[in-house]
């Protein structure tokens, strides 16, 4: 005798009673599906599934108006043909698989979606319902989400976002590889107990493993009860401008950290390009996401205490650089040159000429002669204005540093150079150092990271992070590690980051005598990052200058990690104490510099170690995650009280702003 779903509380699902297994054949039907992978995999489970001996019932729920694939043995299951009637239900393949696991007509223990990312007809995954039901689901892959395309807006990645936010809530997710595993728990942090992976090999294996792990479901008790818990003082609320994961961006992910540390303080709504769908994981629970068109309706009805921005030099910005005029707050400049982003705002508005000549003739009128001798001799290449501007000092960014917005700045070198031309501005800036989080790993850790991205143990491995571009110095770096490996027969050089050069410093890595000791490992999620530099034991983090006055949040991971590391002696790099990190001056060394930095590096252990930690200690004393959120806090509140005319208030009490939608002046 079958027992109902959800009533073996407490124990396992399997606890000596067969299963009623639903599977959900979308995944196996959806058009030209049998001959990719996804519906070959799913035909051939369900083949291996119905052809066990176990005792185990299978209903397989197919879609009337699609081809249903062949079963070697389908006596051994019900199949439930969904609108069979021949008359329409009026319902989508997403209603109606809603409606299927709510009221559970087949008294299924689970139910299992062969594909949750199947977008044919706009269909969703079923919803997790509260009637006991089990849901799991078979993920083949997340290269979707690892690789986003760049365009504004995707409708289908969109589709495949809502997907993935249902099936994280699911009983179980069966990956179909370790690496798909590995990149849910550290991109998406997947509960590492909901994840079983279980391969593409042998069909009766893949079955028996699938069977086991919905054996080994507990068995879900009673929806508790929601406790309203009373008596905590309620947090201020404030809107928070960024660009956010999945976006290509270090001030994405810097901003998930700050964003982890002002939760504690305040209630955060999070403002995003219109069309873009932010993926914060466990996280997004924290937070309410909202399209940024919409901020003035909502903040005239919910009184913010203040607006934070992060502004930085990409066009993942465009959508709140207004913003941070009609409504000022707190703006953190992570570049303090700006003149990528105007070039490609002005190009954007289909101004390009017009408009970058004007703002630059507005902010910079005592060189207006240079700049129009030197805009018609860049002949309006974007990426050689954009240098040029950085070359002449024209940082772009006096619009905002007169504006009312209190400015934070991660180094003193932002500051010195704001000073140097415009004193006023430089009152409203606050130095706030880039966050870190410290770290250490044990020897057993570091050879497990090593083995896993098959490192040797005892390689000395020299390592550069993130985006790969010429102004990172990567042929540089290749040509300066040639001696380092004639002098150690261990050395290797990687690579970790997106390649954005076209290719460069790669055909110069296969052009090396060396060339099979330098790896490029690719783009890679935060954990295996983190990962990676962890077990570095030299950092490489160079900027060809001039800069755009950045802070390397790289720099800060390996400072963190205890790495000792070499950064060219430019902008922000340079306010670093020396015994940090070993500076390289570019313009007075060129490449012998950088050849004989990395070979005393390498060849000296002790000063190797001696460096690394005094950049552990040094990190731990200013860069350490807490200790920043608490100038953030302080920053925000004076913010808060200078454009409410509030005074100072304490951080805990929500003020009511003269409805933010307009600030007085």
């Amino acid at each position: 005798m079958k027992m109902p779903a959800g009533t073996m509380l407490g124990a396992k699902l399997d606890g000596g009673v067969p299963l009623r297994i639903g599977v959900d054949m979308l995944g196996a039907q959806a058009p030209d599906r049998e001959d990719q992978g996804a519906g070959r995999y799913g035909v051939r489970l369900i083949s291996a599934l119905t052809a066990r001996e176990d005792g185990h019932e299978f209903f397989l729920y197919v879609h009337d108006d699609l081809p249903v694939p062949h079963l070697p043995a389908p006596a051994k299951a019900t199949v439930r043909r969904l609108n069979s009637d021949g008359e329409s239900d009026g319902l989508t393949i997403t209603q109606r698989m809603d409606l299927l696991a709510r009221t559970n007509p087949d008294r299924l223990d689970v139910l299992l979606v062969l594909n949750p990312f199947e977008t044919w007809n706009h269909s969703n995954p079923p919803a997790r319902p509260l009637n006991g039901l089990k849901l799991a689901a078979i993920v083949h892959d997340l290269n979707v989400f690892l690789s986003p395309p760049e365009e504004v807006y995707d409708p289908l990645l969109m589709q495949c976002y809502r997907a993935l936010d249902e099936a994280r809530r699911y009983d179980l997710l069966l990956a179909v590889s370790e690496s798909t595993r590995r990149d849910g728990l550290a991109r998406f942090d997947w509960p590492a107990d909901r994840v079983v992976t279980i391969g593409d090999g042998e069909d009766g294996e893949i079955a028996a493993r699938v069977v086991r792990a919905l054996s080994e479901l507990p068995a879900r008790g009673p929806v508790p009860k929601r406790r309203i818990d009373r008596g905590h003082p309620r947090k201020p609320r404030i809107a928070f401008f960024s660009p956010l994961p999945p976006r290509k961006s270090g001030i994405s992910d810097y901003s998930v950290f700050l964003l982890e540390q002002l939760k504690q303080t305040y209630a955060i709504d999070l403002y995003h390009d219109t069309g873009y769908v932010p993926d914060l994981g466990r996280a997004a629970a924290d937070f309410e996401c909202r399209d940024g068109r919409l901020f003035e309706r909502y903040a005239a009805e919910l009184d913010y205490r203040a607006v934070v921005y992060q502004m930085g030099n990409s066009r993942y910005h465009d959508y709140h650089y207004e913003m941070m005029f009609r409504f000022p707050g707190v703006v953190t400049l992570h570049d303090y040159c700006l003149s990528g982003f105007h070039v490609q705002y002005a190009r954007k508005r289909g101004k390009l000429t017009e408009s970058l000549r004007d703002e630059l003739l507005t902010w910079y009128p005592e060189d207006a002669g240079k700049i129009l001798e030197r805009l018609n001799a860049w002949a309006w290449d974007e990426d050689e204005v954009a240098r040029g501007c950085a070359r002449e000092g024209w940082y772009l960014n006096r619009r905002l540093l007169a504006s009312r917005n209190r400015i934070v700045v991660h180094s003193p070198w932002c500051l010195d150079r704001t000073l140097a031309t415009r004193p006023e501005p430089a009152a409203r800036m606050t130095v706030i150092p880039f966050g870190a989080a410290l770290r250490k790993n044990s020897g057993a850790e570091a050879a497990a990271i090593r083995a896993r991205f098959e490192i040797p143990r005892d390689a000395l491995m020299i390592a550069g992070f993130g985006f790969i571009n010429p102004d990172k110095m990567g042929i540089e770096t290749i040509d300066a590690f040639q001696t380092v490996a004639e002098r150690e027969p261990s050395a290797l050089l990687a690579f970790v980051g997106e390649e954005a050069d076209g290719g460069a410093v790669r055909r110069h890595a296969e052009a090396s005598p060396f060339r099979d000791r330098v790896r490029f490992l690719g783009r890679r999620s935060i954990a295996e990052y983190e990962d990676l530099v962890s077990i570095a034991d030299i950092g490489i983090n160079l900027r060809r200058p001039p800069t755009n006055g950045e802070t390397s949040g790289a720099l800060l991971n390996l400072l963190a990690s205890g790495v000792a590391t070499i950064v060219t002696d430019v902008g922000t790099f340079g306010d670093y104490p020396d015994d940090v990190v070993r500076k390289v001056g570019w313009e007075r060394e060129g490449l012998e510099g950088l050849r004989r930095a990395m070979t005393e590096l390498a060849t000296d252990g002790a000063a190797r170690r001696r460096q690394g930690a005094r950049a552990w200690e040094y990190v731990a004393a200013r860069h350490e995650w807490s200790r920043v959120a608490r100038q953030y806090v302080e920053i925000i509140e004076r913010a808060h009280a200078e454009l409410s005319g509030a005074g100072d208030q304490p951080a805990g009490r929500v003020h009511k702003v003269s409805r933010m939608g307009r600030v007085s002046a």
